[in-house]
Order: C-alpha cells, then structure tokens, then sequence
C-alpha cells in the first residue's frame, strides 16, 4: 500500500509546499520483496558473557548466509563458528570510521544481575550510532517470569533498554 503523504512530498511541488508550510520530509523506508536478500548489509552479533541464545542467533544468520561480524569474546566467536557461521571480528576501537551495520543482534540472557548491565552498554555504545536508515536492532532476552528475582530485574531493565533504543533510532 503507498503512502499517498509521502507521494505528494516527493512532488516538486509537494516538497515546496511542504517546507513553506513547515511539514516534515518522511524518510523512505526498504521494503522487502520477493527475491530479495533477507538482509542487505552486515549484521553485528554480540552476546552477554553467559548468553544461551548466541548459538542460535548464528546459526540463523548463516542459513540467510548474512554477512556477519562478532564482538572479539572468545564464547560468543566459538558460538558461530559452530552454527557454521562465518563471522569477522569486530573491534571498535580499530573499526574504520565509515563502517556501519544493517542490523545489531545481541544476546542479553548471560546478563543475570542488574551488575551485568554493563555488558550491553558495553555493546551498544560503540555500535549504535553505526546502524543504517532502516536497520534493526534485535535484543534477545529471557523472558522476567521465567527467572529468580535478581536475573527478573535485570531482564525488566533491558525492556526499558529496548524503548529508549527505539526511540533513538
């Protein structure tokens, strides 16, 4: 379905109206269609030290055969290595300035106390504002109910984690 605001914007004449009138400009978003790639640029895996669902996660992304980067812990790289995924390293401290990502997946359930909330901070500092126009940003978690009291709190925290990332993107 065609969005007919955003048809009229990217009028000649739409685009005048539109910024004398003070209208915002929508950005295009990527569609997928039928034959197309799953995804179309690099994806970043990462993973809380402890983290179940790396293994999986990899594993996924070698049967779309993304192409895909690890974060540098040994744990999460023996992970895709064993899904058959085929991953480089990723160290932002010696990335190129111009690198960016498609998506960003990170396994949040090794992070069992809000003291290891830290590991996705420590993830997403440095990799957030590398995300493309229409990236993703996947978060896996452990579902609180399912938890002893201090892995629930910290599993409820990555919720609010979650919403401020959206936002932000």
């Amino acid at each position: 379905m065609t969005d007919r605001y955003q048809q009229l914007i990217n009028t000649p004449i739409g685009r005048i109206v539109s910024k004398q009138v003070g209208l915002p400009a929508p950005s295009r978003l990527e569609r997928y269609e039928p034959g197309q790639p799953l995804i179309t640029g690099p994806v970043l895996l990462g993973a809380a030290p402890g983290g179940r669902l790396a293994g999986a996660a990899a594993a996924v992304l070698a049967s779309v055969q993304a192409e895909a980067m690890t974060a540098m812990e040994d744990q999460l790289r023996s992970a895709a290595a064993s899904a058959g995924l085929h991953a480089g390293i990723w160290n932002p401290e010696t990335a190129a300035a111009d690198q960016s990502f498609k998506a960003l997946v990170f396994d949040t359930s090794g992070i069992d106390s809000s003291d290891r909330l830290l590991e996705a901070w420590s993830f997403f500092h440095p990799s957030i504002r590398r995300v493309r126009s229409s990236g993703r940003v996947i978060v896996l978690g452990t579902q609180p109910e399912s938890c002893g009291p201090p892995e629930a709190i910290a599993q409820r925290a990555l919720e609010g984690l979650v919403r401020s990332i959206g936002k932000e993107l």
